[in-house]
């Protein structure tokens, strides 16, 4: 009798084991590795590459993207609503935070270089041959805007205040509009090619180019003068960090990326190598945590608003030309 007792208490015991073990182990593979996370920033490239951090750039994970086009911009509505722009007027959209990307169709065949979440479920896109395309319902569907400048690529966008809105475009062109990108005014202050733009706050901004070009704005974008940078580089990025200090990036060649910093309004620059590839893209989260990606799977970032700068090896070795912090200004 005794002998049972022990035997049907050693089989309950091993029962007992047996079910705690199950329930752990399948709760812990049903738990995707960003379920609970919130994406604090994005980084695109080649060949559909979609990466994304959780703290701010310290630790990258892979998306499925389900594409191979080149993908090139990125803009939030929040950490869950999220475009992706690319090559072949791809569009992406994720309402899981990434965790399932769908295609949608823009329209057009052109190259998408910038995208912008305006508020309101409007978006606005820009790319080559003068495209503006604009969604009114959250990204579902988009329409084209006519933009007069056809014949040249618009390469960025932001907001400055209420319903202005700012465009880059190769040959030193701006692009302005004041009905959240409806119509649009053309300028002309600069003979080299502009790349990227930012704004402080609604009147004072800059854009960058070819050839070391910083033009700066004090009235919304109505009016622009030059600055000097100390570079014929190409400068590829912008960011203000406040009225004062601005975050820059910029190229000699596809082998030496820099960062160049203005602690006074962009009148004077210091510069920094990367000590690796070319960068192509800027975003900072605050004014402490930034990040500057580029060739070659390049992932440069700082933890201290841009005084000191990290490279973070062996992410991936894809050409990285988008990124874009959920907190970006």
């Amino acid at each position: 009798m005794g002998k049972i007792l022990i035997q049907n208490f050693s089989f309950f015991i091993f029962l007992l084991l047996f079910i705690l073990f199950t329930s752990c182990s399948n709760e812990d593979n049903s738990v995707s590795p960003q379920s609970d996370l919130t994406i604090r920033g994005i980084a695109v490239g080649i060949e559909g590459t979609i990466l994304c951090t959780t703290d701010f750039g310290d630790t990258w994970l892979l998306q499925k993207s389900g594409t191979q086009q080149t993908l090139r911009s990125i803009a939030f509505r929040n950490s869950k609503n999220i475009i992706i722009v690319g090559d072949s007027g791809i569009v992406l959209h994720t309402y899981d935070g990434g965790n399932n990307w769908i295609k949608k169709f823009s329209g057009k065949p052109e190259r998408l270089n910038g995208v912008l979440y305006f508020g309101r479920y409007i978006w606005i896109a820009v790319g080559n041959n003068g495209t503006i395309l604009r969604s009114t319902n959250d990204g579902g569907t988009w329409s084209n805007q006519i933009s007069g400048a056809e014949d040249y690529d618009i390469n960025d966008i932001t907001r400055s205040s209420g319903d202005t809105l700012i465009a880059v475009v190769t040959g030193g062109f701006i692009l302005r509009s004041t009905d959240i990108g409806i119509t649009w005014t053309m300028k002309r202050p600069s003979v080299a090619h502009l790349t990227a733009i930012d704004f402080v706050d609604a009147n004072n901004g800059m854009a960058v180019g070819w050839n070391g070009e910083v033009l700066k704005t004090s009235d919304s974008g109505q009016s622009w003068k030059h600055l000097p940078s100390g570079t014929i580089d190409y400068i590829m990025g912008i960011s203000f960090l406040n009225t004062d200090k601005i975050i820059a990036i910029a190229n000699y060649d596809s082998d030496n990326g820099k960062c160049l910093t203005s602690t006074n309004g962009g009148m004077d620059w210091t510069t920094r190598y990367s000590g690796s590839n070319g960068l192509y893209a800027l975003s900072f989260a605050d004014t402490v945590y930034g990040v500057a990606v580029g060739l070659s799977g390049t992932i440069f970032r700082t933890t201290d608003g841009g005084v000191h700068w990290k490279n973070k090896f062996g992410i991936t070795n894809s050409w990285l030309y988008g990124m874009c912090f959920s907190s970006s200004k």
